[in-house]
């Protein structure tokens, strides 16, 4: 799931890739999908901070989140790492938590 959701924009950066003419420098939208997915994937490097969707009681907190941030605190949450590791984590998150 993580790598889809990393990989949400590459279809629009392909086509801003495709329409620059040769020798011209990359548009300002384009430059800055790049350092977006970047971000995100050095962040996932590190362990990408999701609740956890293991916990089946989390899950039924997760369905039922309206959306407001103090609401957040009552969820379990992991930094899952590229390699597959999983850490679990605290909200708001304090450095690599």
């Amino acid at each position: 799931m993580i790598e889809d959701y990393l990989g949400r924009d590459d279809e629009e950066l392909a086509q801003l890739k495709a329409a620059r003419r040769p020798g011209r420098p990359a548009s300002t939208r384009q430059n800055l999908l790049e350092i977006h997915q970047n971000t995100e994937r050095d962040e996932y490097a590190a362990g990408f901070w999701v609740p956890d969707l293991e916990d089946e009681l989390n899950l039924k907190k997760l369905k039922e989140w309206n959306g407001e941030w103090a609401q957040l605190a009552t969820l379990k949450f992991s930094r899952i790492s590229k390699e597959g590791f999983k850490k679990e984590s605290s909200f708001p998150p304090k450095g690599m938590s």
